[in-house]
């Protein structure tokens, strides 16, 4: 990727929570996939775990949605872990 392709991420104007999520957006906006969605990890509880007294035990750091194959997929708070759980929707 080259630093011009970063700079057009500004235009987005949006917030990460970490460096992982960051590099997940950029591989999204370089294979310009256009039917994935991308969640913070206070997006995803409340969307998917709401106010659930388990939300602890079930966080993820990062997470992401691809309408097109209907999977969510997120990756565990020490970040080294990926799992996809597929048809939800």
């Amino acid at each position: 990727m080259e630093l011009s392709d970063l700079f057009c991420l500004e235009n987005k104007q949006e917030l990460y929570n970490n460096v992982l999520e960051l590099y997940i957006h950029i591989l999204i906006y370089e294979h310009q996939i256009n039917n994935i969605y991308c969640l913070s990890c206070q997006e995803g509880d409340l969307l998917f775990f709401g106010d659930s007294i388990h939300i602890n035990e079930k966080h993820f750091t990062f997470a992401y949605i691809n309408n097109a194959f209907n999977t969510f997929t997120y990756v565990d708070p020490i970040g080294n872990e990926e799992s996809i759980l597929s048809q939800l929707f």
